[in-house]
């Protein structure tokens, strides 16, 4: 009872590049599983925190007795801060849309 060593080489090659593809379909699910996550976190953190910095700064506009010219400068302030978080919203809007194309890629 004989074994052909070209066929047995075969044989593990085959079921070793088969593991491999599938650890590798399987470490990218989990990173992508876990970045998406953070992404998310982010996006949930950041919307938070904009809204409450809006409402508080609305709020002391509203409370505020100084004048004209300070309301100003904090509107201004406001619009800039709401106009950054806008930016950084969207730049990780853009990592969620590039992590879901390259998740793609996993299939």
């Amino acid at each position: 009872y004989g074994l052909n060593a070209d066929a047995l080489l075969k044989y593990w090659r085959e079921q070793i590049r088969n593991q491999t593809d599938v650890s590798v379909k399987t470490a990218k699910a989990v990173v992508k599983q876990h970045v998406g996550a953070a992404i998310d976190d982010a996006r949930a953190e950041i919307t938070r925190y904009r809204d409450g910095y809006v409402e508080n700064l609305r709020q002391s506009l509203q409370d505020s007795q100084s004048g004209e010219d300070t309301r100003g400068a904090r509107l201004n302030a406001v619009k800039s801060t709401i106009s950054e978080l806008s930016e950084l919203q969207k730049s990780l809007n853009k990592c969620g849309e590039a992590l879901e194309v390259r998740g793609d890629d996993i299939r």
